[in-house]
């Protein structure tokens, strides 16, 4: 996956760049934030206000595939499950507020389920221009709690 820090290129007709102090400190920290997003293990993905996804980290491509960037956040989840499904951000671009929703598909007789929640970005004022996603598949957590369910109304 390509990190935030891939996406500043020279001017046109540029050879170098001069860096200030200041702006190696920038890509410094863009680098750093690229590396610890990729080192999670839950998926990350920021959406602009178009809800397409405009940075994905290596989890959230190994659980949708390497090909999201660019893609609306709801039709990644619908080509994973096979159906239509929501994506927080959709909701959290009108509230502001953070919102979590679960992802479910029938594989091989199991029912997976995605975890999804969405937290706002918002601009100095306060206005939210983007969102950002973390996916965790929570399958075995709710499996669990089925079970102790099942186990205790018996």
């Amino acid at each position: 996956m390509v990190g935030p820090a891939a996406c500043h290129h020279p001017p046109a007709g540029s050879e170098t760049i001069a860096r200030t102090p200041t702006s190696q400190n920038v890509t410094a920290s863009e680098e750093l934030l690229a590396a610890a997003l990729s080192a999670l293990q839950e998926g990350i993905s920021i959406e602009g206000p178009d809800l397409r996804i405009v940075y994905a980290n290596a989890a959230y491509g190994r659980m949708f595939g390497d090909d999201v960037t660019g893609m609306a956040c709801y039709e990644v989840y619908e080509r994973w499950s096979g159906h239509k499904q929501e994506c927080p951000v959709r909701e959290i671009t009108g509230t502001g507020e953070r919102r979590r929703v679960y992802c479910e598909k029938e594989e091989a007789g199991r029912r997976l389920t995605l975890e999804i929640m969405g937290t706002p970005v918002t601009d100095t004022s306060g206005r939210v221009i983007a969102g950002v996603e973390a996916v965790r598949d929570v399958t075995e957590l709710v499996e669990a709690r089925e079970q102790v369910q099942r186990k205790s109304a018996e």
